[in-house]
């Protein structure tokens, strides 16, 4: 870990450690449904775990969570960053933490005193993901499928620096491969249902195509885009989607192992490191 990144999370620890010496409460987990279900049911079983629901923000349902339980400290996923950022400043009592991704280019001097973040790396997911990227890629190379148009379809949202590098990383990592067998998408902004339509109508060919969807809030909607067709999708934020048939796997996060991890590092004063997203086969 840089040396900066590890000063912030002991100075978050002995932060966090001040609050609990002056309250009995636990921390809460507050998950978002593009994440819930796709975390371990048996760790939820262990920590303060609520779910928002209705439509995006979740503003209204997620005041209704915290008027009713009395945590001082919040801990919420990626999705509920603007929920957790409006309400931050009418509950100066207590502590939110997103846990995720920083958002680039936001000032904290412009942010409430009382949120801040704990970052996930997905990076050692993203290169499992290549590396069965590159086992789908060499067995329809086997099976002749090279030079037959693409088996492989990259949808990657690059909208931050993070999610750029991570689309480069993704990419590096199947550079050796004919281009006829990869499609890449890239997104600076997410694109609009209908502008997904037209993209996996393109590829629509009568044979299987593999669809690997890093786009964010959008990846509902590309595998709600492609049912009932050749495709199979790996992606992520498929809480809501996750029974779909032909989803072959995710990026996922145990948030309950987190939380317990982090109320483990409270008690030993011990620093936080960057918590791993996991690459799941379905």
């Amino acid at each position: 870990m840089k040396p900066g990144l590890r000063a912030k999370h002991l100075l978050l620890i002995a932060l966090l450690c001040l609050l609990l010496a002056a309250c009995s409460g636990r921390p809460l987990l507050v998950l978002d449904p593009y994440i819930a279900g796709l975390t371990n049911e048996e760790s939820l079983k262990a920590v303060d775990f609520e779910q928002v629901s209705g439509e995006y923000p979740w503003l209204d349902t997620y005041g209704v969570i915290l008027r009713k339980n009395n945590a001082d400290q919040v801990v919420v996923s990626p999705f509920l960053y603007d929920a957790a950022r409006g309400l931050a400043a009418d509950h100066a009592e207590k502590e939110f933490y997103v846990l995720g991704m920083r958002r680039p280019g936001i000032n904290p001097a412009l942010l409430p005193p009382n949120i801040d973040f704990i970052p996930i790396s997905r990076m050692q997911a993203m290169k499992d993901l290549a590396g069965y990227l590159r086992e789908y890629l060499d067995q329809s190379m086997l099976d002749g499928q090279a030079g037959q148009g693409p088996v492989v379809a990259l949808f990657l949202f690059t909208g931050n620096e993070y999610r750029a590098e991570e689309a480069r990383l993704l990419r590096s990592g199947v550079r050796d491969y004919p281009s006829s067998m990869i499609t890449v998408r890239q997104y600076d902004a997410l694109p609009s249902r209908s502008a997904l339509d037209q993209e996996v109508a393109r590829l629509q060919g009568g044979k299987q195509v593999l669809i690997v969807s890093l786009m964010s809030s959008r990846t509902p909607d590309l595998v709600q885009a492609t049912r009932g067709h050749s495709f199979f999708v790996f992606g992520e934020n498929l809480g809501m989607v996750q029974s779909a048939p032909h989803i072959v796997g995710s990026i996922e996060y145990d948030y309950g192992r987190v939380l317990q991890e982090i109320q483990a590092a409270l008690g030993k004063k011990a620093p936080l490191n960057d918590f791993q997203a996991s690459f799941v086969l379905y």
